[in-house]
Parts: structure tokens; sequence; C-alpha cells
């Protein structure tokens, strides 16, 4: 009888603490990030930093508050990319099949491994064995028929542990697991819970079409994850973490003016790598070198994230003028991390932050009232107006693909309309299964000579171009 593919999800938990206790010896009580007065954020966090409080993701000066006793040191990222593609390297030992979700987050399809390992505890073993081995840091190991339910599976395993959730008991090893497991945004959470939904269960149990029609279409995979169901398939082609341009400058510089020279152009090197790549970059980190040598860095978000060249140098710049230039500069490193597919969850953007300065209170007031009497309908989400439809297009690219010229009929008695793309400003991959209707498209956000942006997308099944409508000319 043939065996049906599994899923195999391997989480290094907390992994930049489990490096630096490794190499330093530190105590149970200290925060990766920086330093308080820093203005960056947290890391990742000791056991004893995180049960007073602190958070990865939390600003390094609350957590000072949080945990004042704590020791704060610098992010050391060359380490914990090499812990990473140390185990990156053993599970390859195994199978081409790895996708990367994070950092020490992998996932892997156990379709060629069986044959090898007929048994799943003793494949799962030997993948955690030789990820241990190589890395010489502690693991979880989950396994299951589909990605959500393998990704909790790990989160529960004991340190150094399996745990295997058998084929067709998705639904009811989910069951019991709180609302909080799953991707979904805080009012919604809230909603959820004001009705009595307080389990994957209890929301699973609802009828799927009900879901969908109070919360939005988005709604429907956030039904499917909890009933056990998730079309997402092991992605074996994801992006590395990070991309760095690294140069040595001999002589050494000294003059400001050909330091930012050589920054844009580690920018425009970065830029072009993740542009094949179809990837995006959230973060990145600028590092100086002089004689001595002594290294300055300094890191900062990318929002949105960006594969663009002009983004990345302006960034990079503004982050090179914040530190203390040495007389003489030996070399120049420019990073970015960490990377994404280069578009995931596109969706209407929000009409506010969630700041908490006095304007987004006022507004958020001002559309209760209207709400209130006017109806709930008063004000429509982007989600729920009808999208106009795709227009084929001719396109003609260049060597690499990229669009350089588009061109479409615009009707009977009217003129063929043409026009030279200027800019490319973002550029994304997406695939989906979504059973009967599964979708590989290339996209391009971009901007004609006449300063018109525009979606177009190429569909990768036939080969065919399409302008997206709500960006007709």
């Amino acid at each position: 009888m043939k065996q049906t593919s599994r899923i195999v999800h391997l989480v290094v938990p907390h992994l930049p603490v489990q490096v630096e206790v490794r190499r330093s010896q530190l105590q149970n009580r200290f925060v990766v990030g920086g330093r308080p007065w820093d203005p960056g954020v947290v890391l990742d966090a000791a056991e004893l930093a995180r049960q007073a409080g602190v958070e990865p993701g939390m600003p390094l000066a609350r957590a000072a508050l949080r945990c004042p006793e704590a020791l704060f040191i610098p992010a050391d990222y060359p380490a914990y990319l090499d812990a990473h593609s140390a185990i990156e390297a053993a599970l390859r030992a195994f199978t081409e099949r790895v996708e990367t979700a994070d950092l020490g987050r992998f996932y892997l399809q156990t379709a060629q491994l069986q044959r090898a390992h007929p048994q799943e505890d003793a494949l799962a073993r030997a993948l955690m064995a030789l990820a241990r081995q190589q890395s010489g840091l502690d693991l979880q190991v989950g396994l299951a028929s589909e990605r959500f339910t393998a990704e909790q599976a790990a989160q529960m395993a004991e340190l150094n542990g399996v745990l295997i959730v058998p084929p067709r008991s998705g639904r009811s090893f989910l069951a019991p697991l709180p609302l909080s497991v799953l991707p979904i945004d805080p009012e919604m959470h809230r909603r959820l819970i004001m009705v009595g939904v307080r389990t994957l269960g209890d929301l699973a149990a609802l009828p799927r079409l009900s879901v969908i029609r109070q919360f939005g279409a988005q709604a429907g995979l956030i039904h499917d994850l909890a009933a056990g169901a998730d079309p997402r398939p092991v992605q074996p082609n994801a992006p590395p973490l990070a991309l760095t341009q690294h140069v040595d400058f001999e002589p050494p510089i000294v003059d400001s003016l050909q330091l930012a020279y050589a920054v844009e152009v580690l920018a425009g090197d970065l830029a072009d790598e993740l542009g094949d790549r179809r990837a995006q970059a959230q973060g990145v980190r600028v590092a100086l070198t002089d004689l001595v040598p002594v290294c300055q860095s300094a890191s900062g978000v990318l929002e949105p994230p960006t594969a663009g060249k002009r983004r990345l140098a302006r960034r990079a710049l503004a982050l090179m003028n914040t530190l203390s230039l040495p007389a003489e500069i030996q070399a120049l490193t420019l990073v970015v991390y960490p990377l994404r597919p280069a578009h995931l969850g596109a969706g209407q953007l929000a009409l506010f932050s969630a700041s908490r300065d006095a304007r987004a209170a006022r507004l958020r007031e001002a559309l209760r009232r209207i709400r209130q009497r006017f109806g709930p309908d008063s004000i429509v989400s982007g989600g729920a107006l009808r999208c106009p439809e795709a227009q084929a297009i001719e396109v003609e690219t260049d060597r690499r693909g990229v669009p350089r010229r588009l061109g479409w009929d615009r009707g009977p008695g009217r003129q063929p309309q043409a026009c030279a793309v200027s800019t490319i400003y973002e550029h994304w991959q997406e695939r989906t299964g979504w059973w009967a209707h599964p979708r590989c498209r290339d996209y391009y956000r971009l901007e004609d000579r006449q300063g018109r942006v525009r979606v177009v997308y190429q569909d990768l099944v036939d080969g065919s171009w399409w302008l997206e409508g709500w960006y007709e000319g």
C-alpha cells in the first residue's frame, strides 16, 4: 500500500539564546538585541527574562523596565545564521525538499524518505540526531499530514523529543488548542471569544460559510486550519534568511562620499540578487571595520519590505550616518535579513495604525459614531468591493524576463495602447494550490513613462500576461 507524503516540522527553540549560552556560558537572565538605550527591539530573551515579561519584538527600553537586572547583549547575526545553516545542511543530506520558514524553523516532506525510513518515528529521530550533531543545539520535532498540525506538534513536543500526529487525526489533535495559536487578527479573536468560541475545536464546529460571511474571505483558511485542513505545501525553494555583500578597501578610504558610493553599489548588488530570488528584505544592517580592527554596525527595519535598490541604499545610508565614522575605513559589509517570498498576504491597507496618539483615538471615535448612526455597513471594507477583471496584454521583456514595454487592445474603434516601463517597484511570485484552482503567477508593480503605476502578472502555466483591472489607464 502506497504511503502518503507527510510533513516534518523541526524547530530550534530560542536559537539566539542557545548559541549565546553555548559559546559564552551566560546565565539564564539575559536579553539579545542590543543595549537598553539602543533604538532596536528584542531579538530573543533567556528563560528568566521571559518570565519577567520580556518578549521578542519588544523595544529594548521597555524590556529593561520589565527586567532591569538582565544582561543586554548585541545580536550576533552571523553566528546565528551559521548555526541555522549547519542544521539546514544536515537536513539537505536527507532531502532537497527543505523549506526554511524562519531562524531555526524548517519543513520537510517525507515523500522521498519513506523508502529508506519506512517508520516515521525512526525518520524523525534520525533527522533530529543529525541536526543536533551538526549544531549542538536542542530541537523539537513534529510530524503530521498537514503543515499547521506539524507546527503545533513541534511546539508541544518535549525538548529533543518527537511528537507524531497519526494520519486523519489532525482535527482531533488540534481541537483543544486555544485560538491564540491561529494567525488571526485581534479583532477576530475578540469577536470569537465573545460568542463562546475559545478553542480550535469550537471554531471548526462552526459552518465554514458562516465564518466567511462574518469575517471575510481570509477567514476561510483560518477555519480550514482549525479543522486540520492545510493546503499549503512545503516550498523547497524558500529564500535564504539573509544575503550579504562585503568589500575590502585597499588602500583604506577616508572620504565619506566614497563610502556612500560603495554603499550604493552593494545595495544594487543585493537588489539584483533579491530580484533573482523573487524575495524581499525586511531589515538591513551596515557594518564598518577600521584598521584596529574595530567593527561598528547599525541595523534597521524596512517597512514595507522591499527589493528595490533605491530604498535599500537610502536606508543603509541613513544607518551609516548614525555611526561614528573612523578616520580610515578598511571594510564595509551590507546585510539584508530576514528574507521573505516577495508577496505574502497582500490585502487592504489599514485605515490607521495601532498608534496611541490622539489623532488615531479621534479617528476611531469618529468611525464608531458613523457606524452607530448610519449602520454597520456605512463603512465598507475594501475586500467587499468587486474587483475589475484583469485584461490580457502583450509584454516585451528583457533577457531576465522583466517587463520593459506593455501593450493592449482598447476595444473596437479605438487605437491599441502601448507604454514603456520606467521603474519596477516590486516583483513577487504567487503560488497557491487551492484544490481545483491552482495559481502560479509572477507579479510586477511598475511605473510607466507617463507616471502611472500598474500591476501586471504573467501566468506561468500558459505564459500569458495580464494587467490588473484597477490599474488600467
